[in-house]
């Protein structure tokens, strides 16, 4: 009589195991241990979680159980278990991979799962994988916690399974950066700051790291998140929040509006740019009504008075363009003037 044994999932006992399948998944799996060697755990960002199997020779469909090397990436290293840990990816004992951000979306990151809650991530995400063949679509890997749809041996070529590699490292991209936004914020002086203060535009690129360089894809949308919640935050709670132009006050129709435009983020700096200050609460069509005060002014926001002016009559602008404010005065928290200068000074110069 053979008993059941359990056995640690090394690399050596992994591919042993993976050989009763077929040689193609055997050399995927030396690669993707090789990635997360190389990737994650020589570089102290993270590591392979080597699970554990229970063999069962009897067992015709499962006799290598269930086991799993799991890859980890960690914001901190190894020091520290909890804090901006991120499961990647899965690898099984029957030769397949599941994406495991499942987790990520539960309880493994300190960090407001960001950016694993982000829409436009979740998005790209899924297409990303699309693009190589994969589809994630249905089975939704962020709400379901196992999908092991695909096997190793799905990845024929080299350069595919690069492909693969390649998504992942667009994943610990954005959770560093949203990370490393989500301290800055968090560190800034302007975060949750509500007074009239006036901005000091000389102090330009006091950010460090991010001071007068273009940004790419994923740090601007960061910078966008982080812009947004600081405008709400200053402007008012969810069931007061209003548009500065009108009455709309439904949340998921309010834009945050950069006043001094968001292209001037490598003159102004971080801190400037994105300092809520320098922002409105504005509903979507009044956010692109305002913006056309650049190449074709329609409305402006007078700097001394926080008059809302236009060459327009009042009539056009209520009937026309739903204006209904007038004026920015009654705002509990203004808007800085130096700001409002800027862009007026902006404006008639077209």
């Amino acid at each position: 009589m053979v008993e059941k044994r359990k056995l640690n999932l090394t690399e050596k006992n992994f591919i042993d195991i993976l050989s009763n399948l077929n040689a193609k998944s055997v050399e995927v799996y030396k690669e993707i241990n090789q990635w997360g060697l190389s990737r994650l755990k020589n570089k102290n960002k993270g590591l392979i979680h080597r699970g554990d199997t229970t063999l069962n020779p009897k067992s015709k469909n499962f006799k290598y159980g269930y086991g799993t090397n799991g890859l980890i990436y960690k914001y901190s290293g190894n020091s520290e278990s909890g804090r901006g840990r991120y499961f990647l990816f899965r690898v099984s004992v029957d030769g397949l991979f599941s994406p495991s951000v499942f987790w990520n979306t539960l309880n493994f990151s300190n960090y407001d799962k960001k950016p694993m809650n982000d829409s436009s991530f979740r998005e790209e995400f899924l297409q990303r994988f699309y693009n190589i063949g994969i589809n994630y679509y249905e089975v939704n890997p962020f709400e379901k916690r196992d999908v092991f749809t695909y096997s190793l041996d799905f990845f024929r070529t080299k350069d595919e399974l690069n492909e693969f590699f390649s998504i992942w490292e667009w994943v610990i991209q954005e959770i560093e950066i949203s990370i490393d936004y989500t301290q800055l914020y968090q560190s800034l002086d302007f975060r949750k700051k509500q007074d009239n203060e006036k901005l000091n535009l000389e102090l330009k690129n006091s950010s460090k790291n991010l001071a007068k360089r273009k940004y790419n894809k994923v740090e601007s949308r960061y910078q966008s998140s982080v812009f947004r919640n600081g405008v709400l935050e200053r402007y008012g709670t969810e069931d007061k929040i209003k548009c500065a132009f009108c009455d709309i006050s439904n949340l998921r129709l309010i834009e945050a509006a950069h006043i001094i435009p968001y292209s001037n983020n490598p003159t102004f700096g971080f801190d400037i740019i994105n300092n809520p200050k320098n922002g409105l609460c504005l509903c979507a069509n009044h956010h692109k009504i305002y913006d056309f005060n650049q190449e074709d002014p329609v409305v402006w926001i007078n700097p001394k008075t926080l008059e809302i002016e236009s060459n327009l009559d009042k009539n056009t602008l209520l009937n026309e363009f739903k204006i209904s404010e007038s004026s920015l005065a009654s705002l509990q928290y203004l808007p800085d003037k130096g700001c409002l200068e800027w862009r007026f000074n902006q404006m008639k110069k077209l």
